[in-house]
């Protein structure tokens, strides 16, 4: 699965920063994309089903501290079973 979260800085922050922060914390970010030339509109793709009151943000908010505007989860989706996942026999096959 993927979690979708939206950010809203005051000032810019680089990808590779909201990566890291994530990632010390165990999250696994897949993906950040800015939406403006400014560089304070975030996409953000981590790992997994990752709610908004997950404890692990809490981290992203403290480090970015006033920078950081608004956090939304936007969504997520699944992830497509693997070809090896999709051959393994259920219990009746």
């Amino acid at each position: 699965d993927r979690t979708l979260f939206g950010a809203e800085c005051s000032a810019a922050v680089s990808g590779p920063r909201i990566s890291h922060i994530l990632s010390t914390v165990g999250l696994v970010c897949t993906s950040v994309a800015c939406s403006d030339r400014s560089k304070t509109a975030y996409l953000i793709e981590a790992e997994g089903f990752v709610p908004i009151s997950d404890r692990r943000l809490d981290a992203l908010r403290s480090e970015l501290g006033a920078t950081l505007e608004r956090l939304l989860t936007l969504g997520g989706y699944a992830m497509p079973l693997s070809s090896s996942a999709l051959a393994t026999k259920g219990p009746n096959g």
